[in-house]
């Protein structure tokens, strides 16, 4: 059966648009210049750590998907208790974002992927390390959090489907091992990812790090159930540091090691702090944080 001629021209009229949707997606990123955001971008940055950044050429497309792609070299710099070093560099980062969450009133991170960092971590002989300030704003920001009122549940929400770290490293100087001498250990390489952060499903977060032809892994879990959110995390204590500050000293492990025991312990303690602040925010639940039935894999 022939098409009358209003459904051809409207057929006609629907494929011209759709070209020029995809022409304008096409040619949308070579006619707008994102680098003129890179100021804005490193002075929210400095606003919010305390430290300045240094990013490469930022480019961005539309097709297949959203994507904003930072090249490098990027560099976040040290606290100011050392001046001149880099607490963080990469070679480039990734993000695509997914369109079809705008329209249930959330931001849908599809992919975030930051390639080759290295992280430097430094401890001074008193115990504090050169994370602590980030530490300290983090912690400031959310106690002042509250006063400012709870978040309603219809409010704006970013959700991470996954984010990855692949090919990083960790440099790590310590003062405080042994007195008068700095210890120094390199772990590499280090992966990371965490899936479905800040949506409905159960987040799950798996870290690899490399000790020569070994790895020592850690992986943590947050869910809810009936009862409340549960933690589930595989993780090492304070008394894992303390057999792992027993064993350096009588030589049963090398510094290597117990870097990396020490690291991973920080890593899982910082996350359990910031799981359980996500999960028992009061727009999440109603229940006190005292009352809320926590799990712990030691």
């Amino acid at each position: 059966m022939p098409l009358s001629r209003a459904i051809r021209r409207s057929l006609i009229a629907a494929a011209i648009a759709a070209a020029l949707v995809v022409a304008a997606a096409i040619a949308l990123p070579f006619l707008v210049d994102v680098n003129r955001f890179r100021p804005l971008i490193a002075a929210r940055v400095q606003e919010a750590t305390g430290r300045t950044i240094t990013l490469g050429k930022i480019s961005f497309s539309l097709l297949p998907t959203p994507a904003l792609s930072v090249g490098g070299p990027i560099r976040i710099s040290d606290s100011a208790a050392y001046p001149g070093r880099s607490a963080l560099t990469a070679d480039s980062l990734r993000v695509r974002v997914g369109l079809l969450g705008l329209l249930r009133g959330r931001a849908n991170v599809t992919s975030i992927h930051l390639s080759r960092p290295t992280v430097t971590l430094i401890r001074d002989p008193r115990g504090r390390w050169n994370f602590d300030d980030l530490v300290e704003r983090a912690s400031a920001a959310s106690r002042a959090a509250p006063q400012k009122g709870a978040v309603p549940e219809s409010s704006f929400r970013v959700v991470v489907d996954q984010a990855r770290v692949s090919g990083g490293r960790i440099v790590i100087y310590d003062d405080s091992v042994v007195a008068g001498r700095r210890s120094e250990a390199v772990i590499d390489r280090v992966d990371a990812t965490i899936r479905g952060w800040g949506g409905d499903q159960p987040t799950d977060m798996n870290l690899s790090l490399g000790l020569g032809k070994s790895a020592l892994t850690a992986q943590a879990r947050l869910s809810a159930s009936d009862a409340g959110p549960v933690l589930a995390l595989n993780a090492r204590g304070t008394l894992g540091v303390l057999l792992a500050s027993v064993t350096l000293a009588a030589g049963i492990i090398n510094e290597k090691f117990f870097a990396a025991l020490v690291l991973v312990s920080i890593l899982t303690c910082q996350l359990a702090g910031v799981w359980l602040n996500r999960a028992f925010r009061p727009r999440r639940t109603t229940m006190p944080v005292a009352n809320v039935p926590r799990q712990c894999i030691a």
